[in-house]
């Protein structure tokens, strides 16, 4: 079986080195960029099977690199990684997956194989604050 392909989207350089470096144990890193709009090009050329992306990033948040794929014709299934209360995310849409910086380490193998199922994946801090999805 191939490993899954997996884009890191994430501006903080000490971040994106640890998503990749967890993340390499059991994918298949295609690309890590720093921005949302490097995010796009590059989802829209390597077509990863998921992408892992900080939701504030500059040139483009990752929210809304994900509607311009979309807008595209991209579809895409996306982990978004995160240190934000899970209070001020609540009115984001409930279909997209949801994972905490504080649970990088012990979830986020486990985010990339759900989302690539198909399946929506919330770490302890969002179930804890919004139930299962």
């Amino acid at each position: 079986m191939e490993k899954l392909r997996v884009l890191v989207a994430e501006d903080h350089d000490s971040v994106r080195g640890i998503l990749v470096s967890l993340l390499q144990s059991e994918f298949v890193v295609v690309a890590s960029v720093g921005d949302g709009e490097k995010l796009v090009k590059a989802a829209a050329l390597l077509r990863p099977d998921v992408i892992v992306s900080d939701i504030l990033m500059p040139r483009k948040d990752g929210l809304a690199a994900r509607a311009e794929l979309l807008s595209m014709g991209i579809e895409l299934p996306f982990v978004f990684v995160t240190m934000m209360d899970p209070h001020l995310l609540s009115p984001l849409p409930e279909t997209i997956s949801y994972i905490h910086k504080s649970d990088l380490i012990s979830e986020l193998n486990d985010s990339v194989r759900a989302v690539a199922r198909g399946e929506i994946y919330l770490s302890r801090l969002f179930r804890e604050m919004w139930g299962n999805p």
